[in-house]
């Protein structure tokens, strides 16, 4: 029995390793966690002839899955008693990869400072920085945080040189996430054309292996650098991305990936159409409390202007107030104020978990038709369903090789059918 136990264990590893690297990772946390449950005790000091204690590289990886779905304190609790058994064991190896473990939960949280300082530290371990496999996997997380923090120039060399390694190395393990950090690091230096070709070299290396959560990263990616140039191809690519973040339930990336299509409807169809993917994105970073992102976020569409928030209130069919206790009373008893920002994107969010929303929904749903009227949501509302489409942004395929083109995700938008100029 305990011999099987041991081969368990051992073969339990690779399994969850290949399920984490197809996106599957409610399927790989099962083997990592059997391991987690049966390695008590002593044995969590045992290496069964591994490179790393297996306690903690099980943690480790379940960090990493948990991370991925959003699931931030258990990624944060299982994580930080890796680092325990690695320093009790006083196993530098196991202690590089439970800070590695670490790190990327801050980094995928938003929080790059924090990830930054345990990202170095795992480096500075054992001279881990000077083996080069080890140097391409570890070093590109920090690489990733430094961009983000501010430190562009900084983080893609070190980028740049943890893709040269992994090349002159040969080493495959999670290398098209490795092109998706570099070229998010080429689009914020102001290269456009090396990101975008690092970011589609990414994607066919993803859709190459079946790495389905990378792919999502990478065709995310993808929607960035084409925001600003080909409207129509961004839409497709955050779309797509979109689908599989949901079907994987990557929320952390769902949450940017409505951020995404927000910012270019906001760019090419104006900001009353970027309302829904703003509290989807918002609500979803307020439930993971990623509050470094939600920041970014309110910073990014605060700044509609008196005027514009008018016209959007209008063609929501919604009533601004100017009084702090002046209250919208919302059908199916929701109330609030709606005075500024903050309190429109509420509405929204608020209005989509109202029942008489849900029920319509369901109702539309179980009809298939496309573009049936909601139930009634009150005297003055009626909700239309909307999307976006070749109706917005074109019928062009972006070029490339990206997933076949999937149908646009529903999205509500709330609509009195006034024009413009009424709203002016």
């Amino acid at each position: 029995a305990i011999a099987d136990q041991r081969m368990q264990v051992v073969t339990n590893i690779p399994m969850g390793l290949l399920y984490h690297a197809v996106g599957d990772y409610r399927r790989a946390i099962e083997f990592f966690q059997w391991n987690v449950d049966r390695l008590e005790r002593d044995s969590t000091h045992e290496r069964f002839g591994l490179f790393g204690l297996p306690s903690v590289f099980s943690r480790v990886f379940l960090a990493y899955c948990y991370s991925e779905l959003g699931e931030f304190a258990k990624a944060n609790a299982v994580v930080e008693e890796a680092i325990s058994i690695a320093t009790a064991a006083d196993h530098t190896f196991s202690q590089v990869y439970a800070y590695l473990g670490l790190g990327y939960l801050h980094i995928r949280k938003g929080d790059f400072e924090r990830g930054i300082a345990v990202l170095e530290r795992a480096l500075e371990l054992g001279q881990f920085s000077q083996i080069p496999v080890a140097f391409a996997y570890g070093a590109s997380y920090l690489g990733y945080a430094l961009v983000h923090a501010g430190r562009v120039t900084e983080g893609l060399a070190l980028l740049e040189r943890t893709t040269d390694e992994a090349i002159s190395s040969r080493f495959v393990a999670r290398h098209s996430l490795r092109l998706v950090y570099l070229s998010e690091a080429y689009l914020l230096a102001g290269r456009y054309d090396a990101a975008a070709a690092t970011a589609q070299t990414a994607l066919d290396l993803a859709q190459k292996h079946k790495e389905r959560g990378h792919e999502a990263y990478a065709l995310r990616v993808m929607g960035e650098v084409e925001r600003l140039h080909d409207p129509a191809a961004a839409a497709t690519y955050y779309r797509d991305a979109l689908q599989i973040s949901n079907a994987l339930s990557m929320r952390p990336l769902e949450a940017q990936c409505h951020w995404g299509l927000a910012r270019l409807l906001r760019e090419t169809e104006g900001p009353e159409r970027s309302v829904e993917h703003i509290a989807l994105a918002k609500a979803l970073f307020r439930d993971m409390e990623m509050t470094s992102y939600l920041r970014q976020l309110d910073a990014d569409f605060q700044n509609f202007g008196a005027k514009r928030l008018s016209t959007i209130a209008c063609k929501l069919n919604l009533q601004l107030h100017s009084s702090e206790n002046s209250r919208l009373f919302e059908p199916g008893g929701i109330t609030m104020p709606v005075k500024d920002y903050e309190a429109l994107v509420n509405v929204v969010t608020q209005l989509r978990l109202n029942p008489p929303y849900q029920a319509a929904e369901a109702m539309r749903r179980r009809s298939g038709a496309a573009a049936m009227a909601a139930a009634p949501l009150g005297s003055t509302y009626r909700a239309r369903r909307h999307s976006v489409d070749d109706r917005h942004l074109g019928t062009d395929r972006p070029h490339g090789k990206s997933a076949q083109r999937q149908p646009a995700a529903d999205v509500l938008s709330i609509n009195a059918g006034v024009a413009d100029d009424e709203c002016a």
